[in-house]
């Protein structure tokens, strides 16, 4: 009985050393995997490539949206420009696409364009001056001196009139009215609404109070943050999203 106690408390740390043995193995292997470092990914060239198709199409838009043709068949079947519309819903479909939301702009919302002009047979309405604020200021940004307006509006003119903080910065956005601040925020509150479907009057409470909370929204992000170099149309994407 004396013999057999020491053999088994042998056999015992032999089994429990042999159980031990794969979880270092394991826990090396592990930290080995994690030296590994995954390569980052450049989107620019990518972005380039969509965004130039983009301003290519917006182009095309602009040259006929005022043409006879246009004004009579729209996108439909006998007119000249139904292959724009097919060119833009393949642009839409391209993953790629996507990435143009880092410049502020949407292949659906050129596609949303295209079709308010089909249906004003090539006028001018509050959809299609939104957009095409935008996408003017999104192809051509302008310069810090044109974008800051430090003098106040015109008392004529409607608080939702008049924004032109689209692509401004931080600093841009800090020096700028509160009534550019607050009309740059009705054009994109109005954006928004049309994405989804929605016709809301500039007239109404709703619309200026959803315009207002998207200013203060901006206002906080960048005292709180600081992040001075985020563009206006990121920040307000960020802050309709949450």
């Amino acid at each position: 009985m004396k013999r057999i106690i020491p053999i088994l408390l042998l056999t015992i740390a032999s089994l429990i050393s042999c159980k031990n043995e794969p979880k270092e193995i394991q826990k090396s292997e592990v930290s080995e995997i994690k030296t590994v470092e995954t390569p980052k990914t450049d989107d620019s060239e990518k972005i380039n490539e969509v965004f130039e198709k983009f301003k290519e199409l917006y182009n095309e838009l602009n040259e006929f949206k005022n043409s006879s043709d246009f004004i009579k068949y729209g996108f439909g079947d006998g007119g000249k420009n139904k292959d724009w519309l097919e060119k833009v819903r393949e642009l839409k479909n391209n993953p790629d696409s996507k990435l143009l939301i880092k410049k502020g702009i949407l292949v659906s919302e050129l596609e949303q364009l295209g079709m308010a002009y089909a249906s004003s047979k090539g006028k001018e309405t509050e959809v299609t001056k939104t957009f095409d604020k935008i996408f003017s200021e999104a192809i051509s940004p302008t310069t810090e001196t044109e974008n800051v307006q430090p003098i106040e509006n015109s008392p004529s003119e409607s608080w939702y009139e008049g924004g032109n903080l689209h692509k401004a910065d931080g600093t841009e956005w800090k020096k700028a009215t509160e009534h550019n601040k607050l009309a740059t925020c009705a054009d994109f509150t109005m954006t928004i609404a049309k994405r989804n479907g929605e016709e809301p009057s500039v007239f109404s409470p709703e619309f200026k109070k959803a315009s207002e909370s998207l200013k203060d929204c901006i206002d906080k992000f960048y005292k709180l943050q600081g992040s001075e170099s985020t563009t206006v149309t990121q920040v307000a994407i960020s802050c309709i999203s949450n």
